[in-house]
């Protein structure tokens, strides 16, 4: 059985909802992170305050893809994978959340629902 690990992944396109990242996600690196099914998303949140708005989720795989499984063998705890989106060719940056415990507070609230504390 393949060990698993839970991953943070950042620069996804802000223009690419929860219920895509899946898809988005194996069409990255040639397919090297798998199929949409072996994809869970945990949350998904806009990164404000970059030059270019992205996104960052939380997922788990359900088999860690090989990629993946090399460059955690050299004790290496982030990694870029390359993609291409409307055109644009751009780099995900993904790492290892070792201390990941079934939750998350990546979440964006929708406009209607947010006040000031």
């Amino acid at each position: 059985m393949t060990p698993s690990a839970t991953y943070r992944i950042l620069q996804i396109p802000s223009n690419i909802a929860r219920a895509h990242v899946g898809h988005f996600l194996s069409t990255c690196g040639n397919g090297e992170l798998g199929p949409p099914a072996g994809i869970r998303v945990h949350s998904l949140a806009s990164r404000a305050g970059q030059s270019q708005s992205t996104k960052m989720a939380t997922v788990t795989f359900a088999s860690v893809p090989a990629i993946l499984l090399e460059k955690r063998k050299g004790k290496e705890k982030q990694w870029s994978i390359p993609f291409v989106h409307e055109g644009s060719h751009r780099v995900l940056t993904v790492d290892v959340q070792a201390a990941f415990n079934g939750f998350t507070f990546l979440n964006d609230v929708p406009l209607d629902d947010h006040t000031m504390e």
